[in-house]
């Protein structure tokens, strides 16, 4: 019995490892463009030259029409938005320098 219980909490900690470096293997990006409202209702996108993302749960949250930069990481999730990357853990900093062409 004592055999079963440390095989099994190898396998945990096995899992745990690996679930960790898929979270540290996770892709940072960077991004600059005008927060545009999506196709879906509440869905805000930012399209930074060929590359979309979805940054609706992006903090503070942007400002349709506005441009900025996002900073955050790419998810694997499905989101409602089926629109671009999502991206989590994102941050908005609004650029009011810079002005978007509607």
């Amino acid at each position: 019995m004592e055999h079963a219980r440390s095989k099994m909490a190898f396998a945990v900690l096995v899992l745990g490892l690996s679930q960790g470096l898929g979270a540290a293997q996770a892709e940072q990006i960077k991004a600059s463009g005008c927060a545009r409202a999506g196709t879906e209702a509440g869905c805000i996108i930012l399209q930074d030259g060929k590359q979309t993302y979805e940054i609706t749960s992006a903090s503070p949250k942007p400002a349709i029409d506005t441009y900025g930069t996002v900073t955050g990481t790419i998810s694997s999730k499905m989101t409602m938005c089926m629109e671009g990357k999502p991206l989590e853990n994102a941050e908005w900093k609004p650029d009011p320098t810079k002005a978007c062409a509607n």
